[in-house]
């Protein structure tokens, strides 16, 4: 399968990151690869350390060039590459939490519940009832329940987590996963 490069070269480096310099002509550019038989593009972006700003502004951009290569009917590589310094290297050995709202797919974030990295991930209820959502949560093992402090208050009954283990009447306490937060 063919890939065409089409990034220009990098930005100086600011917010510790280099972001790719604009691509003049890339309609043009994007229709001539497709008329061509490329099937895909790359272009590549540089995260020198783990600083806020800089990563969400890689993101960003790659996410931005991507939805124009697939406007144009190509597969885009994104390719925020991570520079190899001691930081980033510790970065990429810390465990992390994620929090999202319970998947309308069954099992849909299994792979990152197993990611290494992953310490956990807390599922928001995104509005369902509270029947809905354990009845999703059963549907999605490993996923950690994050209840709204109202739901929680003069309620003893077993609460459900993710793999159905309702083995605690410690509201706190779930299958032996401690509830990550509380919201109101």
């Amino acid at each position: 399968m063919p890939f065409l490069k089409i990034d220009k070269g990098l930005q100086d480096r600011q917010w510790d990151v280099q972001l790719m310099r604009d691509i003049p002509g890339l309609d043009q550019l994007l229709e001539r690869a497709r008329e061509g038989g490329v099937f895909g593009t790359k272009a590549r972006s540089v995260i020198h350390a783990a600083e806020p700003d800089g990563v969400a502004r890689v993101v960003q951009q790659q996410v931005e060039l991507g939805d124009w290569v697939l406007d144009a009917g190509l597969v885009p590589i994104l390719e925020p590459r991570s520079a190899s310094t001691h930081r980033t290297k510790r970065m990429g050995s810390a465990k992390v939490g994620v929090k999202v709202t319970i998947p309308t797919i069954d099992a849909f974030y299994s792979d990152l519940i197993a990611h290494p990295n992953v310490a956990g991930v807390v599922a928001l209820s995104g509005g369902y009832s509270r029947d809905d959502a354990n009845e999703r949560l059963r549907r999605n093992p490993g996923l950690i329940a994050s209840p709204r402090l109202r739901d929680l208050h003069g309620h003893r009954q077993r609460p459900v987590v993710g793999d159905g283990h309702t083995t605690s009447a410690d509201p706190f306490r779930a299958g032996g996963i401690t509830v990550a937060s509380l919201t109101q």
